[in-house]
């Protein structure tokens, strides 16, 4: 068992581990916000980029429109200041005219650019609309520019823009982050750049628009849709996680304080509250209920608390001790009445026992009441049919007796009266062979149920017998018996077991389970299964509510008291099966019947024959 020390040092150092995973924790989410929140940042300044690139160069797309129309209309005064240079090519990609031209630039009449990005630019060209390049390095100086061009009779007007004042941006953006801003071709390749020693010169692939990690830099990319360039922004990791660096610094500085912190907790709790109760439980355990306990307080440190619970103590022994000899005094009446109680609850149990026993006897002798009166009603209608029609043969031979005596016998006479004795003598046969049948059946059924004498029999006859014994309390409820049981089926036991089984089950389906004028069924299956006998019962009655299902079995339960039910049977039923080592189980839901499934295995008590004949 843990002590009160271990288990507080233990709470301790599982503190501390939660606050060190959950520092680690923190630290990793810090990181994922801050580069998050950079990405946006830097997302949002290259959308702000080329957003400011888009801008002025549509503006210069619309004079390069405006100063178009005004040489083809021959205007004197055409302003050119928007643009660096501006020529006319001709198709073998030679300057024919220069309308305006940088100080700086090489550009002279019959300059080829035919080996120049221009004359690739100008070569893609399939239409006569109005074009913008890519950025590139000019060839007219080394510098970033974005030419227009604009197909006029087989010649081409080019403008060139210098983006100098662009990459001047560029370049204050970028040393406002410490960052590096690179413009790259639609290929991958650098263009130009805000720094020139750069980490790459071909830019690494990686899905647009997401962080991408390279070296010791944090990469941004961007397209811009109207030039296809590609922009890109450098940042390096030291700059970005610069609050995580220092925070990393504080972190084992703030560990070490917590676990200080904590070893003070520790030694406090030690002397506050550890010592004070092993003290306090010495006293307890020394304690012998007989004297008063008494506790000393040395330390300086023992808290208020600790006192009251000892304070307390003493207060409650007092009171422990006037209970104990109240409890002596009292323990000696309570044994006498033990003594008294034990023989009380042995007679009632006795009784008890006596009254299930008797009430189980009187269930089984009602069924077979049930049956005695049943056949006794079906017994009179088929003697009742031989007495009337022998009354009515006595009436007849005293008419041809008569006729006989007075000469008047006709040979037609005695033809009639001997065809209606032999129709009279049929029904008289076949009333008295159903009356046979009927009484052995109860002379089997009676003679089972009151037996305990173990023989073998067929099981299927015993089902046979005990349907035809209730016949008249189910012959008024349309019940059609479906029995598959096979013929060769013999069991070593006790029938009247079974009959008493079958006898509850099909009281309960006509009694409970089924209504007036509808189709009933009851289906009795039996099989013999690698040494089990099964047998499965159902109906296609009301079913059992599910709240009840639990207690079909329990002796006593019933849901129909009022009609002299004393709620046996299924117990009855329940217990046969339990004194054969087998089991039963019972599944149904209202509306859709019930079914009872019984597995009985093979011992000393039961046994099963297959054989092909009856003996």
């Amino acid at each position: 068992m843990k002590t009160l020390r271990s288990l507080t040092l233990t709470i301790e150092i599982l503190g501390i581990i939660v606050i060190v995973i959950c520092s680690y924790f923190l630290l990793q989410n810090i990181q994922t916000l801050i580069i998050d929140n950079e990405i946006e940042d830097q997302k949002s300044k290259l959308a702000e980029i080329n957003y400011y690139l888009d801008t002025s160069l549509n503006e210069n797309m619309s004079e390069f429109v405006k100063i178009y129309n005004d040489l083809n209309n021959n205007e004197l005064n055409v302003d050119l200041d928007m643009f660096s240079d501006m020529y006319y090519v001709n198709e073998n990609m030679h300057l024919t005219q220069i309308l305006v031209k940088d100080e700086y630039s090489l550009i002279f009449e019959g300059y080829d650019v035919s080996t120049s990005k221009l004359g690739e630019f100008i070569n893609s060209l399939d239409s006569a609309n109005l074009v913008m390049s890519p950025m590139m390095k000019s060839s007219e100086q080394d510098t970033l520019s974005v030419y227009i061009s604009l197909e006029v009779d087989n010649n081409y007007l080019v403008g060139r823009i210098g983006l100098e004042q662009i990459m001047d941006y560029l370049k204050v953006s970028a040393r406002g982050q410490d960052a590096i801003i690179i413009v790259a071709s639609g290929d991958g390749y650098v263009i130009d750049s805000t720094e020139e020693s750069l980490p790459f010169y071909v830019v690494p692939e990686f899905e647009t628009g997401s962080d991408f990690v390279f070296e010791d830099y944090f990469l941004f990319k961007q397209n811009n849709e109207l030039l296809g360039n590609d922009l890109l922004i450098l940042i390096p990791k030291s700059k970005v996680l610069e609050l995580l660096d220092k925070i990393n610094e504080l972190l084992p500085i703030f560990l070490i304080a917590i676990m200080f912190v904590m070893l003070v907790k520790v030694v406090s709790q030690e002397y506050l509250i550890v010592k004070p109760l092993q003290r306090l439980s010495s006293t307890i355990e020394n304690w012998d209920f007989e004297t008063q306990p008494t506790t000393s307080y040395i330390n300086v440190l023992d808290t208020k608390e600790i006192k009251a619970i000892s304070n307390q103590f003493i207060e409650k022994s007092a009171e422990i001790q006037t209970y104990i000899e109240e409890l002596n005094d009292a323990n000696m009446e309570l044994g006498n009445l033990n003594q008294d109680l034990e023989l009380i609850v042995e007679d009632r149990t006795k009784e008890l026992t006596d009254t299930i026993g008797k009430l189980v006897q009187s269930e089984k002798l009602a069924a077979l009441g049930f049956i005695v009166a049943g056949v006794a009603h079906e017994v009179n209608t088929p003697v009742g049919v031989c007495i009337t029609t022998n009354s009515f043969i006595k009436h007849e031979l005293s008419k041809l007796t008569s006729n006989l005596n007075s000469g008047e016998l006709k040979k037609k006479d005695l033809i009639d009266f001997l065809s209606l004795l032999d129709e009279s003598t049929q029904i008289i046969n076949s009333n008295l062979i159903r009356t046979a049948e009927l009484v052995q059946s109860f002379k089997q059924v009676a003679v089972e149920q009151v037996s305990d004498i173990k023989h073998k029999f067929s099981m299927k006859e015993n089902i046979n017998m005990v349907i035809i014994s209730l016949k008249h309390e189910y012959k008024n409820r349309n019940v059609k018996f479906n029995i598959d049981c096979p013929d060769e089926l013999y069991i070593g036991g006790h029938p009247g077991e079974f009959s008493q089984m079958f006898t509850n089950f099909i009281m309960n389906s006509v009694h409970h389970g089924f209504k007036l004028n509808q189709d009933n069924e009851i289906l009795i299956k039996c099989k013999y299964d690698n040494g089990t006998f099964i047998v499965d019962y159902s109906d296609n009655g009301v079913g059992i509510p599910k709240e009840n299902l639990p207690r079909i079995f329990d002796p006593f339960f019933t849901t129909n008291r009022g009609s002299n039910n004393n709620g046996l049977g299924m117990n009855i039923v329940y217990n046969i099966i339990n004194r054969m080592s087998g089991s039963i189980i019972c599944e149904s839901e209202e509306g859709k019947g019930v079914h009872f499934r019984i597995e009985i295995p093979t011992n000393e008590e039961f046994e099963i024959y297959i054989e092909s004949n009856k003996e």
